[in-house]
């Protein structure tokens, strides 16, 4: 069993709220459901359907984690467990439940780390004394910074919010609803400011606090769990295990930044099961535009220099960089990822398919990728493709949190004469333009890149812009990767897998970014 602390000060500055009560954020207390003073004459604000990162009424999403085995610690009474954090009829539930050695809650959380924006989430609450059912944001170490929306399960009629800015709090303002958070969905937010934190309640401004603001990224979580000990009583009421579960329920979760850019944070999120039906169909979207030969190229030339070559895999390994380890995307990847398949010699990196020997049976690939997020900017690789049908050659931008935004450079195994580009906005896709290179991937090496800018997307081959995208760019931030993968059940795509042509092979001399 893994046991996980939040910080010391974090429990400190818990017991000293509960003795001394409300900071002098508060103010004069306000009317039922009314706004507090800070608040008054801010506009209302609710959250929009693009805005929504998370719908639970679409199933499971890659975008966030359910934690399971191990504990926070005082005066957190509960183990986590992902088997009480359940989606079922469109709808999150988190519950708190007796187990073999005392209970256990439920915690959902991002895979990366957000900044300045206004978060939001549809929920209701959980009744029962205590039992605390919240949505926040938190970076853990080596600061803690975080903003709390909480309910404590003694009195569902109001609302906590509170903050902590390198683990100093003393912030706690409670709210009176007018109405009990268990008994129906509402929607609770917060913007977050550089100097502000202004909540919401049903898109009404309820409250601002402009002191001490936290700054650093953190992950979205929401969690439904137990407490014990003295001071929580007091706080939230006592717990007496009876009548459980206890449950609060999740509609979606909101997120839009301040900016057009997020923190570099690193993460072990899957890339996504989804590739397009039809991809050797050309759009036929007037915004989005090949270059033709005998037009001048929409961009200048284009060659990677050695000082923005982050990973140059004539010096082995990059430390920019890590194998993914011990675990498939499923879907039509019919393979699992393992460092095994990622060997560095001869002045290339060579990915590989094989028999997967850790599991006895299917097949094992290789897949390098970034540890940190990377935004626009200019991405490139030195590569020689895979020639066998069934398997891709991939060179791509990939991020799940806010939302999925992805930007592709594919070599299919099955004709290495042609690259496909594609790329998702918010997991949308049907950008795929194939392009006919004139030469065959699988022979030698070629530079493959992308220019990516707020406006447009800009591929080249062996530093020509070859093709243009302008609509529905994406936005966010993202991990550089490859790999080499064999596919299942997408054999109008990519034609059955030749398993008869094991080991497959891939190779990259050098992978480069450079910031716009």
């Amino acid at each position: 069993m893994k046991f996980v602390r939040f910080i010391s000060v974090f429990y400190i500055a818990f017991v000293l709220s509960v003795s001394l009560g409300c900071s002098t954020d508060a103010g004069v207390k306000p009317e039922v459901g009314a706004p507090h003073s800070s608040a008054v004459g801010i506009a209302d604000r609710r959250a929009t359907e693009s805005e929504k990162i998370v719908d639970f009424a679409t199933g499971e999403t890659y975008a966030f984690k359910a934690m399971d085995d191990y504990r926070n610690g005082a005066p957190f009474d509960c183990d986590w467990d992902k088997n009480n954090a359940v989606i079922a009829d469109g709808i999150l539930h988190m519950s708190v439940n007796k187990a073999d050695d005392g209970y256990s809650g439920a915690e959902y959380r991002s895979r990366v780390k957000l900044g300045y924006g206004y978060y939001a989430v549809s929920m209701k609450a959980a009744a029962k004394s205590g039992v605390i059912s919240s949505f926040f944001t938190y970076t853990g170490e080596p600061v803690q910074d975080e903003i709390d929306v909480e309910f404590l399960g003694k009195d569902t009629t109001k609302v906590q919010f509170n903050y902590y800015t390198n683990g100093y709090g003393g912030h706690e303002y409670v709210h009176e609803l007018g109405f009990d958070a268990s008994e129906d969905f509402h929607e609770y937010a917060f913007d977050w400011q550089k100097n502000s934190i202004v909540w919401y309640v049903d898109g009404k401004a309820v409250y601002k606090a402009t002191r001490n603001i936290p700054s650093m990224p953190s992950e979205i979580i929401m969690n439904v769990w137990n407490g014990a000990g003295d001071g929580f009583n007091n706080w939230c009421g006592e717990f007496d295990g009876k009548n459980l579960p206890a449950t609060a329920e999740y509609k979606w979760i909101a997120h839009k930044p301040n900016s057009g850019t997020l923190p570099p944070v690193p993460d072990d999120e899957s890339t996504p099961p989804v590739k397009p039906d039809n991809p050797d169909e050309k759009p036929e979207d007037p915004d989005v535009k090949p270059v033709e030969p005998e037009k001048p190229a929409i961009a200048p030339d284009y060659f990677t220099a050695d000082e923005n070559k982050i990973a140059n895999f004539a010096n082995g390994g990059s430390n920019n960089f890590h194998a993914a380890n011990n675990w498939t995307n499923g879907n039509m990847f019919d393979c699992y990822w393992y460092p095994d398949n990622i060997a560095f010699g001869g002045g290339n990196m060579t990915l590989s398919i094989t028999r997967d020997s850790h599991r006895g049976y299917g097949y094992a690939a290789g897949e390098y990728r970034t540890n940190a997020d990377y935004g626009f900017g200019y991405v490139s690789a030195s590569i020689k493709a895979a020639k066998c049908d069934g398997t891709v050659t991939s060179l791509f931008t990939y991020t799940n949190t806010p939302r999925w935004d992805e930007i592709d450079i594919e070599i299919l195994g099955k004709d290495t004469t042609k690259v496909q580009f594609n790329y998702y906005t918010n997991g949308k896709a049907d950008h795929e333009y194939m392009h006919d290179l004139g030469f065959d991937a699988s022979e030698g090496f070629h530079e493959y890149a992308f220019l990516w800018t707020s406006e447009s997307i800009i591929w080249f081959v062996d530093g020509k812009a070859v093709y243009k995208a302008t609509r529905d760019i994406p936005q966010y931030p993202g991990k550089i990767m490859v790999n080499l993968w064999n596919g299942i059940g997408v054999d109008e795509w990519l034609k059955p897998f030749d398993s008869s042509k094991l080991p497959v092979t891939a190779q990259y001399k050098w992978i480069g970014y450079k910031s716009l």
